[in-house]
């Protein structure tokens, strides 16, 4: 059993129904605040059985804030953990060439899962989801909504390249 750690800013009620549904353990810390994020993650790691997954948004879509990455990059490496960056108000405007909140703060090389929708900054359908090959493979062969979904009309593709 994994236990997920959540930014309490985080606002989407739904998206948490979901990590509970498929057995995880749900911990929140205080927005941006390291020293709580730090409690929790001694909390969990003393009894953890599976991963350990901190989920955040890069930059909050409902305040605007962004998230101290540099120093969650620094716990996540502390206590073993995998970081998950929901960028989708970050990409296409963030970092010297809109990489987002990961190459604003020069840390893109430390998050392990970082995913975001075409919807806003590109103006677009669809999304993404940046990993290393491993991860990747496993979710195009596992994952419900990968394995039943259509490619990008050719129009799209384009548009965002």
């Amino acid at each position: 059993m994994s236990v997920d750690i959540f930014d309490k800013c985080r606002g989407d009620g739904g998206y948490f129904g979901k990590y509970r549904a498929a057995g995880a353990k749900i911990r929140y810390f205080k927005h941006n605040n390291m020293d709580d994020l730090e409690q929790v993650l001694q909390s969990v790691n003393k009894t953890r059985e599976g991963g350990v997954m901190i989920l955040i948004e890069g930059v909050y879509g409902m305040t605007g804030d962004l998230a101290d990455l540099p120093g969650i990059c620094d716990l996540k490496e502390k206590y073993n953990a995998r970081l998950f960056i929901d960028d989708a108000h970050g990409i296409g405007v963030m970092g010297e060439h809109g990489r987002g909140s990961g190459d604003f703060f020069a840390v893109q090389d430390r998050i392990d899962i970082y995913f975001g929708t075409f919807a806003k900054a590109f103006a677009s359908i669809g999304g993404y989801c940046a990993a290393d090959q491993e991860i990747i493979d496993w979710i195009a062969y596992n994952s419900r909504t990968q394995v039943f979904a259509k490619s990008l009309p050719m129009v799209y593709v384009k548009a965002l390249m």
